[in-house]
């Protein structure tokens, strides 16, 4: 059986196996962030993933303000990509494991394009922008919006104070792009262990987790356990090894040893 550490800021899982070969131990997280169901931050992952593909909605007005063909391109993959978020929220609430690290995988895939993006915008941003405080108007509304007021300087006072206002702001705008792209790793960590406890049938185990709150839930977990019992294991064995918030003694008033999953999911009502 798998071997959990019951505190809920638990990270390393470990299973073992009663084969001679022992499998390595492959770390999981057993919460999110240390302090709630692994399941809700999945779900909390996913509704700021659907938040910031809605975003994109609005990405695709700047057309009309004026915008380059790659932030046009990044706002319809965003808009395209809001199917795949909603298919991950169902995945989640089903607790499918299949489905799940399917939506884990792309993530990681949208991950990886985004990370593309951002380093296509940053080189544009940090390298060939002059930063000299030339104002440049993409379209006709961004010239509405410019001040004709504001006093002129010459072309080498302008680039002074944009070049100064340009080092104050670059080193913050670099640590707040790589703190997010590390969140973004981790979130995808999150689903990915998920998926994986799912698939091990270790989630409800975990400190934080809920118990199964319903009878599909519950007849999930009875056919898997029936099912990897056919190979010789009698009625004790099963209602030994089946993890569900069942009290032992309505299954013990069980003595068949052709114990049925009808039979079983009885005792659930």
């Amino acid at each position: 059986m798998p071997k959990l550490l019951s505190h809920p800021f638990t990270f390393a899982f470990t299973s073992s196996t009663h084969s001679n070969h022992s499998k390595p131990s492959i770390f999981l997280l057993s919460s999110f962030i240390g302090f709630f169901d692994i399941k809700l931050g999945v779900t909390i992952i996913s509704l700021l993933a659907l938040l910031n593909k809605v975003a994109g909605i609005y990405g695709v007005l700047a057309v009309f303000t004026g915008v380059s063909l790659a932030q046009l391109s990044m706002y319809i993959y965003s808009i395209l990509t809001i199917g795949l978020v909603i298919y991950g929220l169902q995945a989640t609430g089903e607790e499918n494991a299949r489905k799940t690290f399917i939506y884990a995988n792309s993530l990681l895939v949208d991950h990886l394009l985004s990370t593309v993006y951002t380093v296509w915008f940053g080189l544009s941003w940090y390298f060939d922008n002059p930063h000299d405080g030339r104002r440049i108007a993409h379209g006709d509304a961004q010239k509405n919006m410019m001040n004709p007021d504001a006093p002129e300087l010459s072309p080498e006072l302008r680039k002074q104070a944009a070049q100064a206002i340009w080092k104050a702001e670059r080193d913050f705008a670099t640590m707040i792009l790589v703190s997010l792209w590390i969140l973004k790793l981790y979130f995808i960590f999150v689903v990915y262990s998920f998926a994986i406890h799912l698939g091990r049938g270790t989630y409800t185990s975990l400190p934080l987790s809920k118990p199964p709150s319903t009878i599909q839930t519950n007849q999930r977990r009875l056919q898997s356990n029936l099912n990897q019992s056919q190979s010789g294991n009698d009625s004790n064995e099963i209602e030994h090894h089946l993890l569900l918030p069942i009290s032992e003694t309505h299954l013990y008033h069980h003595h068949n040893t052709s114990l049925t999953l009808d039979e079983l999911d009885s005792n659930l009502v």
